[in-house]
């Protein structure tokens, strides 16, 4: 996201209901573009409305299939315009052509997650890049970088701070180029620490990616606690992976032979700090999920 978002065009079926997406939109002050449908160049008017916009909002139905949301969404991709699909959870197939956008599972009347997906947007459109762009999802860990950060994960566990920790989390991360968003709350006390935005990672496991730190998982039910909570903020959030950060806990057998939501991922930080310094976020990540999924070892 290279720029602010202020501007918004809504595609969406006839019928769709969409007054929860307005109504988000425009508490966040973000203004949105519209076309006459008396027109006799349609066409020319959604191009000329989108190429003129910061944001393009793309509604599918389970009830409906429109032809003319995905022209629409087509004229976004080739203007190069951000993307945001809502699909109901129940929707039984997204085209893969549509899979390159953020998807977000969840009914356009659920305003929470609407909301959560705006306020990442926007989070995301306010990051300074500079041009050109590096690689930032193919980043990784300097030697030494790896070595204290895990040293400091240590000190956490003995000073018995999650927060310690979780701070600790973030700048590390950071440092090996990973793009993290403040979380914003889907719950007046329940909510993820942290949120990933990875454009290598978009494919497969869309964005953001909800993150939670644990200092200690001290059981089986401690994880089993943990994985199920972060796997009802990413249900809330309508984002479609977590991913579970601890510092002291079970080892990865006992991981691997627990059952566990299917969306979301377990790792130990300092096998993941270990491992940053010869392969990046994106690539340990994706091929942590390519496992779970597939039974594919690293």
């Amino acid at each position: 996201m290279a720029r602010d978002i202020r501007t918004c065009y809504i595609s969406a079926p006839e019928g769709a209901q969409i007054q929860v997406i307005r109504r988000e939109l425009s508490r966040r002050h973000i203004a949105i573009s519209s076309i006459s449908i008396e027109s006799t160049d349609l066409a020319t008017q959604v191009r000329s409305a989108v190429s003129n916009v910061d944001l393009v909002i793309g509604v599918l139905t389970t009830a409906r299939k429109s032809s003319w949301v995905l022209f629409e969404l087509g004229i976004a991709w080739a203007e190069r315009k951000p993307v945001l699909l809502i699909a109901p959870p129940k929707i039984d197939f997204i085209p893969s052509s549509l899979q390159r956008f953020v998807v977000l599972r969840a009914n356009p009347r659920n305003s929470e997650a609407i909301g959560f997906a705006l306020d990442q947007l926007l989070a995301a459109s306010l990051e300074e890049k500079p041009s050109p762009p590096p690689r930032r999802d193919m980043t990784q860990l300097q030697g030494s970088d790896a070595y204290l950060a895990i040293q400091a994960v240590d000190a956490a566990l003995h000073s018995m701070s999650g927060q310690v920790f979780e701070e600790l989390v973030a700048t590390t991360l950071r440092k090996a180029g990973v793009e993290l968003l403040s979380e914003f709350a889907t719950g007046a006390s329940r909510r993820a620490d942290l949120a990933i935005w990875s454009d290598a990672l978009q494919p497969i496991m869309g964005n953001p990616i909800l993150v939670e730190t644990k200092l200690n998982l001290r059981s089986s039910t401690d994880l089993k606690l943990a994985a199920h909570a972060l796997a009802e903020q990413v249900g809330m959030s309508g984002t479609r992976w977590g991913l579970l950060l601890f510092g002291n806990g079970p080892s990865q057998a006992t991981i691997a032979s627990t059952k566990l939501p299917s969306n979301v991922i377990v790792i130990d930080v300092k096998a993941l700090f270990g491992s940053l310094r010869h392969s990046s976020f994106a690539e340990i990540v994706k091929d942590l999920r390519n496992q779970k999924v597939h039974g594919i070892a690293p």
